[in-house]
């Protein structure tokens, strides 16, 4: 809790994949994946419940032997790939409100981006409910890939801007820019259930390094987790 409003963290951790079989179940220094977002929201100061909105039997059986809440198995409609995260988040609080448990602020954590830290959870949450924003979004610097710099690809392999910039800036004089990343996400509970969004004019971003926001998606950026992980206290 914090300033008297009561907090929620939900890992989502569906159990299908098309890029990388069972991720969320693959071990990083030896702890499954997707308890590196749940301990980090455990440990946060000011969340007062953590749970996992999934369809894995495996998953919730791993998470109740962390003595984790785990009230539901996420129905088969709403683990599928075109399944929304907006639709997912409402069974969750909808599910929690029957049983008389009701919150504030919701925060949302991807079981793929285990870097996000409690200090990161707890900044976050104070950030969002100090500006009284309507959500919270973290976000990393992209001005190096500016969207002046963005081209397709036409006829003939001719390059063709996507923004018809038609005179050259140097990256130094272009105003900054940031990419949504997806690993922490939190939300007003009351602004979510009467607009069913995820974003508002009143939403604010909550900077964190390039390399924080690292998420896995391949074998490839396994591999890579694996080392991030082990030497985080490096970057």
């Amino acid at each position: 809790m914090y300033k008297k409003k009561k907090i929620l963290a939900v890992i989502t951790a569906r159990k299908g994949s098309k890029g990388l079989k069972n991720k969320n179940l693959l071990k990083i220094n030896g702890k499954e994946m997707f308890l590196w977002p749940v301990n980090a929201a455990k440990k946060s100061k000011y969340v007062d419940l953590v749970t996992i909105s999934t369809d894995s039997e495996k998953i919730i059986k791993i998470g109740k032997k962390q003595n984790l809440f785990i009230p539901f198995k996420r129905p088969g409609k709403l683990a599928k790939d075109k399944s929304s995260s907006i639709e997912v988040i409402l069974h969750t609080i909808n599910f929690l409100k029957k049983k008389k448990l009701i919150f504030d602020y919701i925060v949302i954590l991807e079981p793929t981006s285990p870097l996000t830290t409690s200090l990161d959870i707890d900044r976050a949450i104070k950030m969002i409910i100090n500006y009284k924003s309507d959500s919270l979004l973290s976000i990393y610097e992209t001005s190096r890939y500016h969207h002046t710099y963005h081209y397709k690809i036409i006829k003939n392999n001719k390059i063709k801007s996507i923004f018809n910039t038609k005179k050259n800036i140097r990256r130094q004089d272009l105003d900054k820019t940031y990419f949504i990343d997806g690993s922490l996400y939190i939300l007003n509970v009351k602004f979510f259930l009467q607009n069913k969004v995820l974003t508002s004019k009143n939403s604010i971003g909550y900077k964190v390094k390039k390399i924080k926001s690292f998420e896995v998606d391949d074998v490839i950026d396994y591999e890579i987790i694996k080392f991030l992980k082990k030497n985080e206290k490096k970057f």
